[in-house]
């Protein structure tokens, strides 16, 4: 049985990247004009992602981690270790800032080293983030 999870549009005509979550695992789906044409394994219960540059960064609910998944090649470069339950996800310049349901906090990873460069403690089970010009909403 498969769960939409998100849905991430990128060149709006024909490449759709599909987070789905599968009983028997957990698999990120590339489609290539509605017909599946990759299946990339990634951590447990895929939340959400976020595209940088042409790198795909996967938010692993139940694991704790994030899979950075290069579209170019369509496999995953690495996996980074984050706080409990990440759950949304914010591009300021070359950080993005993974909002940790389970742990409070909000890890900051450099997305030109893929290293977690700061973990901020925030209120009780972040799930949403806005940017307002240089402030970042939690």
């Amino acid at each position: 049985m498969k769960f939409l999870r998100h849905i991430f549009v990128k060149h709006a005509v024909s490449t759709v990247f599909v987070l789905a979550f599968i009983i028997s695992g957990s698999y990120f789906y590339f489609l290539q004009q509605t017909q599946a044409s990759t299946t990339i394994a990634v951590g447990d219960n895929p939340k959400y992602s976020t595209l940088v540059g042409t790198d795909l960064y996967v938010l692993n609910w139940t694991a704790g981690n994030v899979s950075v998944v290069n579209t170019t090649t369509n496999t995953v470069s690495t996996t980074i270790t984050v706080g409990s339950a990440p759950s949304h996800s914010t591009l300021v310049g070359t950080n993005l800032y993974v909002l940790n349901n389970g742990s409070a906090n909000v890890s900051v990873i450099n997305t030109t080293t893929d290293t977690v460069s700061a973990t901020i403690v925030v209120g009780t089970t972040p799930y949403h983030s806005t940017l307002v010009g240089t402030d970042l909403y939690v």
